[in-house]
């Protein structure tokens, strides 16, 4: 090989080398970064629309928390629902906060980082969307909705707690977590996020309008959280609150100071509503992957169900039990179907402090039949959809009769045609 073959060989050689090199070095940049952002993520920008998954100022009101249920399915057979998204005439709003839906890996997540569960791929990739569309849509027919994006704490945050996870035993379904924990700093900074979302929504787009709030497990933490900040430091805005709905975590009658939990189908104003389901019978153990343990991301790990007051749990508000005939729904929804099934369960009660259901398998089989240990947190909204629905917007509506009446005790209201603007006549609210 000449001398000038070997110097260009020996060139392209040395130029690959460095070539692997640098492309080595950027590939482990690139790993770097990805990974600082996996432990680091940014913080979501509550003015831009691509923060929320519902807002509307943004979005008027389409987006997936305006999906209604489009057919009623009975044991007669089905029929249209005749339901609809009232959220662009509404005269309230909710603020709703989704559950943990990244159950892999420590930290925070991504607030676009929303992977399937493992034990179920059948279900979407984004299961914050799904949620929102499956649980806020409940409030569609009375609300806007705000639901913020937020750098939810990752499933295994919450191993953090008293003891080890070992203490817990079989008492709880295994979704597969591993056993690496972050704890209370990563719930941290999800709180964050979701007081300065609502403080944005306040001082944005409420505009003294009615408000509700609502959310699952760990939403319904931050809420709990967000509503005892409020009391200490803006007692004010809880002055505009219709009612939270907070099932899905550990709460009782002294979570708050001045909040109190509902009593009656008619209250509204400072007050709360919580739940949390589980199979009737003997497939149950009493216990809930919500409840029981003093562990980080708990809204009050002093608090045991079993030894809150009975008389009058908050869920008996939320369902009728007047009658001498266990409850049965008004309609719950499934993950992947457009119908509404009424009569899905039945309800024996509140037993040691949870919401005790017997879902009818034959007709909604599929909600339950993953879900281990009788164990119903993650239906608490979805088997109660439209009983939450006719809760809330009976709430909201009375509301706006206080303040109607507010005014001035007898409150004149004038008749208007939607199409003329001419005025057709007069009602006395008194």
């Amino acid at each position: 090989m000449s001398t000038s073959s070997s110097s260009t060989a020996l060139g392209l050689g040395v130029g690959l080398a460095v070539g692997v090199a640098a492309g080595a070095k950027l590939a482990l940049e690139y790993q770097k970064r990805q990974q600082e952002r996996e432990l680091n993520p940014p913080a979501p920008d509550y003015g831009s629309g691509g923060s929320w998954h519902a807002n509307h100022a943004f979005d008027g009101g389409d987006t997936v928390a305006s999906w209604v249920p489009t057919v009623v399915h009975t044991a007669e057979g089905s029929a249209p629902s005749g339901l609809s998204c009232e959220s662009e005439s509404a005269e309230a709003d909710v603020f709703f906060v989704h559950a943990t839906t990244c159950f892999r890996g420590v930290g925070n997540a991504d607030m676009d980082e929303a992977p399937r569960l493992d034990a179920n791929p059948a279900l979407p990739e984004n299961m914050a969307e799904l949620q929102v569309g499956k649980y806020a849509s409940a409030f569609n027919g009375c609300c806007r909705i705000y639901a913020p994006k937020y750098r939810q704490a990752r499933c295994n945050n919450y191993h953090v707690m008293s003891g080890s996870r070992g203490d817990a035993g079989d008492a709880i379904p295994d979704y597969g977590y591993a056993e690496n924990a972050v704890g209370q700093d990563a719930f941290a900074v999800a709180l964050g996020d979701v007081k300065r979302a609502f403080g944005e929504y306040i001082e944005r787009w409420n505009n003294g309008r009615p408000f509700v709030l609502a959310g699952h497990s760990q939403g319904s933490a931050h809420l709990v959280h967000l509503l005892q900040a409020l009391e200490r430091e803006d007692p004010k805005v809880l002055e505009r609150m219709v009612c939270a709905y907070l099932p899905g975590t550990q709460l009782g009658v002294r979570s708050f100071e001045a909040l109190k939990p509902v009593e009656n189908a008619d209250d509204t104003g400072q007050v709360w509503m919580g739940w949390c389901s589980v199979a009737a019978g003997d497939s149950n153990d009493g216990k809930s992957i919500a409840c029981g343990r003093n562990r980080s991301g708990y809204a009050d790990g002093t608090v045991t169900l079993a030894e809150e007051p009975q008389d009058k749990p908050t869920s008996h508000c939320l369902l009728d039990f007047s009658g001498e005939v266990a409850p049965r729904s008004k309609g719950a929804v499934m993950w992947d179907d457009e119908g509404l099934y009424p009569d899905a369960y039945e309800c024996e009660g509140v037993k040691n402090g949870f919401l005790s259901v017997q879902v009818d398998e034959t007709r909604c089989g599929a909600l339950v039949q993953d879900l281990a240990h009788g164990d119903y947190h993650v239906l608490d909204f979805m088997l109660y959809w439209r009983d939450i629905r006719e809760d809330v917007s009976r709430r909201v509506a009375l509301v706006r009769a206080k303040r109607l009446l507010s005014l001035h005790g007898v409150f004149s209201v004038i008749d208007m045609s939607p199409t003329t603007g001419r005025t057709l006549g007069r009602r006395v609210l008194q």
